[in-house]
């Protein structure tokens, strides 16, 4: 395995960053645990 895909290996969906309503910079961590449904609002 090399280097970078160990690393890639390491992360995990709650290690994804994003912005809140609100602006502030969160990580899906905060909701380990929890029921989250991940919706993509990307529009053409």
């Amino acid at each position: 395995m090399t280097r970078r895909a160990a690393a890639r290996k390491e992360k995990s969906v709650h290690d994804i960053p994003f912005l809140d309503a609100a602006g502030r910079q969160r990580t899906l961590g905060e909701y380990r645990g929890e029921v989250v449904m991940i919706v993509n609002t990307a529009s053409y």
